[in-house]
């Protein structure tokens, strides 16, 4: 994919608004762990101040009441009753999420455990696995792309094909991308423990999303350390006795990430007062102890997401810019920015038109100037050997690069001088930027190279194709 390094008017990813894609919390079954991953999301963005919200499906009824389980404890969660909106629209749902993906925020949702049929049916008809933004830069950074009229309605059109996905899952689309419309990336957050039952879940979930949207969510297993039998040994060998897993998991749309273990001592104490993790590290009372094994779970779990670079597109809020700054208007995309190309002899540096006088005069004093001979008449009979062919430009552009100042690049690297000058005089080595005192003498020119060769060492000899000799 290209970026925008490659346009001028000196436009670099950095400048363009970070585009959000869109992480899902989501497990087969409940008791996986969910609820404590999110909950480190929630803590990752608050504490480093990243731009991104946390949607939390996963309400509790009590007693007629829905309330989160992780909105009391961090209050920039956004709680949503998704059971109440399925084939109703999804209106306030799917505008709460819209709303943040047009704002540049990344939205991470975590979906009710124990309901994979329902969640998946959810997310399939609330249209965020197709949803496309393109850059606004009025009310909002993003705007949704609306969707292409039908154009072709047999069979093999609406087939398609698979798309691919890149390896690259936090690479920054190009400008072109931002202005016609991209997809966000949807990434799929699985929680697991180490039984061959969690494999056959993970399978089925990714064969379900490979036939629902081809190419279009990137799955991570996440492997719960919690989940262990022994907090002492990792073992997930159980885990990949499943036929296939081993293979699946070779994807490049699918990644493992090991989320470490909290001691249940600290998870009751989070759990029964409410704090977060922030908070837990503040307290006096509680033991070094329990803020130690906070600090390794913290710093453990940060390492690990960190590393997968599947957040890399997270940036701190005071980094955005208004929306007005975003304005496609503002970004000129021009043509792409020439190579420069590599040298092995240095440039001749340019010289004042009074020191090249000076040295030519110079030269002509000590050097005795051959009187000029007329110019032989041309037999159109004559055989092609008794003079020189005239220079086509068609093959000066293939053999060497026209440059200003009467000078030229042969093809084997060497500077020329251009002997198609007759007021040029001929200029050495040293005056080339070449070193040495050498003189280069024009070999159609016999009295003067018979001149030259009688002298101490060697002189370099530039026939009128432009090749040294």
């Amino acid at each position: 994919m290209k970026t925008t390094a490659q346009y001028k008017e000196g436009q670099t990813i950095s400048g363009l608004p970070p585009f959000p894609s869109i992480h899902i919390i989501d497990s087969f079954s409940g008791g996986k762990g969910k609820s404590t991953f999110s909950r480190f999301l929630a803590h990752h963005i608050e504490y480093n101040e990243f731009n991104g919200v946390l949607f939390d499906a996963d309400l509790k009824t009590t007693d007629g009441s829905v309330k989160g389980n992780i909105s009391p404890i961090y209050p920039e969660t956004i709680d949503l009753d998704i059971r109440t909106e399925l084939g109703y629209g999804f209106s306030k749902a799917n505008k709460q999420i819209m709303d943040c993906l047009r704002s540049g925020l990344n939205v991470f949702l975590n979906l009710p455990g124990s309901s994979f049929e329902f969640s998946s049916a959810w997310l399939r008809d609330s249209n965020l696995l197709d949803v496309r933004l393109k850059l606004s830069g009025t009310d909002y950074i993003y705007e949704a792309v609306e969707p292409e009229p039908f154009q072709d309605l047999t069979a093999g059109a609406l087939a398609g094909e698979r798309s691919p996905l890149l390896n690259l899952v936090s690479n920054q689309p190009s400008l072109e991308d931002l202005i016609a419309g991209q997809q966000p990336r949807i990434h799929r957050w699985h929680l697991c423990g180490c039984t061959e039952t969690d494999g056959q879940e993970f399978m089925a979930a990714v064969r379900y999303y490979d036939q629902l949207c081809p190419g279009r969510i990137h799955h991570i297993l996440v492997r719960n350390e919690a989940l262990l039998p022994s907090s002492l040994r990792i073992d997930w060998e159980p885990l990949y006795e499943v036929e296939g897993l081993s293979d699946l998991v070779c994807r490049n749309d699918i990644y493992t990430v090991d989320f470490p273990r909290l001691a249940q001592p600290e998870v009751d104490i989070l759990n029964r007062e409410k704090l977060t993790y922030a908070a837990a590290m503040a307290r006096l009372d509680l033991t070094t102890t329990s803020r130690g094994r906070l600090y390794r779970f913290l710093r453990d779990t940060t390492i690990r997401i960190t590393e997968s670079g599947l957040m890399d597109n997270l940036v701190e809020l005071t980094t955005m810019k208004p929306a007005e700054a975003y304005n496609p208007s503002n970004f000129r995309m021009g043509t792409r920015q020439p190579k420069a190309k590599s040298k092995a002899k240095s440039e001749p540096k340019p010289e004042s038109k009074a020191e090249s006088e000076s040295k030519r005069k110079s030269r002509a004093k000590s050097k005795p100037k051959s009187e000029p001979q007329p110019t032989p008449e041309v037999d159109p009979v004559a055989s092609e050997s008794d003079f020189s062919p005239p220079v086509v430009e068609a093959d000066v552009q293939q053999v060497n690069e026209r440059v200003s100042g009467g000078m030229y690049q042969a093809e084997n690297g060497d500077w020329m001088d251009d002997l198609s000058d007759p007021d040029d005089d001929s200029l050495t080595y040293d005056e080339l930027g070449l070193g040495g005192e050498l003189e280069i003498v024009d070999a159609d020119d016999p009295e003067r190279l018979m001149a030259e060769s009688s002298g101490v060492g060697l002189a370099g000899v530039s026939h009128s194709n432009g090749h040294k000799g």
